[in-house]
């Protein structure tokens, strides 16, 4: 993996998510696109920013999104993808 400025956390439940982020109760896994994955019983990973204060305001514009800690995300997640492939290649 390359390296990043993120502090990466794990969790697999929503109850742990919401202790991280110090954000509101939220159902995570219900929270996105990715529970109809769930409902359906396939499996997903689901990469989060945590609490975002913009999210779903006025507020929530392009201007305000740190630009330096997106691209450490995308390269991240681009990066962990790979490595899964990688690795499927390598059970073969």
């Amino acid at each position: 993996m390359p390296e990043h400025n993120l502090k990466i956390k794990v969790a697999s439940s929503s109850t742990t998510m919401n202790r991280m982020t110090l954000g509101d109760s939220i159902d995570w896994r219900r929270a996105s696109d990715h529970y109809a994955f769930a409902k359906a019983g396939i499996a997903y990973i689901y990469f989060g920013m945590g609490h975002d204060p913009h999210h779903h305001k006025s507020s929530d514009l392009l201007s305000n999104i740190d630009q330096a800690l997106y691209i450490d995300a995308v390269n991240y997640i681009a990066a962990f993808i790979s490595q899964l492939d990688i690795n499927d290649i390598n059970t073969l």
